[in-house]
């Protein structure tokens, strides 16, 4: 790991790190809500889609309707968001270099309307097994949350590298094997978190921003989706100072090589 990196590591205090207990208990009971809501909006979304065919545009009340519908569908997104958070959902994974895929990510979203975003990267990155489109989400959802942090005015960094928890001897939850890991590293100087919004930060309906600005689901999918990939993640924060948000993804045993060559 550079210097640069290792500094930009250490320059919060606060820390997140899961229970394993605790988050196997979040997560069934998240799994058992989402079913059950899941099967309640399926009556009522395809009650509204009937009476929404039986009342002419013309009528103020189908505008009634189409709205209901609408936010129904709204609230079965919000479904699929839990189930992901919980970790049901199979996902297609690919094994891969993610240097390609951040490039790509932040070069779209340095062209749009957000604050520049920083990159550095490992450039003999090891392989990881993922899938590539929640990948590029989880990213461009810590992202948008970094710049957002810094009002677009301050800095957002990404960073990669390899570690290995048998050569630095860093200290990982004892759900999270030792091993090798890629890990991708989203680094801000924003508002920054304290210790009580912390605790909070993956839950799946918690949000420090407006309703009508967010839907506050963001951490909640970065983690849902590290974690069906066998990851870790963890967060650092100091209120005022910044936070620094890290994805660890089990390294791939396969030699980037033989991918290449579609062995």
């Amino acid at each position: 790991m550079s210097d640069s990196q290792e500094a930009n590591m250490e320059t919060v205090s606060g820390r997140w790190r899961p229970e394993p207990a605790q988050l196997d208990g979040i997560a069934v009971a998240t799994d058992r809500i989402a079913h059950d809501f899941n099967n309640l909006l399926s009556v009522i979304i395809s009650n509204l889609d009937l009476l929404e065919r039986r009342i002419d545009t013309s009528e103020p009340s189908y505008r009634w309707v189409d709205r209901s519908l609408r936010a129904a569908l709204r609230c079965a997104e919000y479904t699929e968001e839990l189930l992901s958070y919980s970790r049901k959902h199979s996902s297609d994974s690919s094994s891969l270099n993610v240097n390609d895929l951040i490039k790509t990510s932040v070069s779209g979203l340095n062209n749009g309307n957000v604050s520049q975003v920083e990159i550095s990267l490992q450039p003999s990155l090891w392989t990881t097994q993922v899938n590539p489109e929640d990948f590029c989400e989880s990213l461009k959802s810590l992202i948008s949350n970094a710049t957002e942090a810094t009002d677009l005015r301050g800095r957002v960094i990404v960073t990669t590298d390899n570690v290995s928890t048998d050569l630095v001897g860093r200290r990982l939850p004892l759900d999270v094997p030792p091993g090798e890991y890629i890990v991708v590293q989203v680094v801000d100087d924003g508002m920054g978190m304290d210790e009580e919004v912390l605790d909070r930060a993956v839950g799946p309906f918690f949000s420090t921003k407006p309703s009508t600005h967010h839907n506050g689901m963001g951490l909640s999918r970065v983690y849902g989706f590290v974690r069906r990939s066998l990851g870790h993640l963890e967060i650092d924060s100091e209120a005022g100072v910044g936070t620094t948000v890290r994805m660890f993804l089990p390294r791939d045993s396969k030699p980037y090589s033989q991918i290449q060559e579609g062995r």
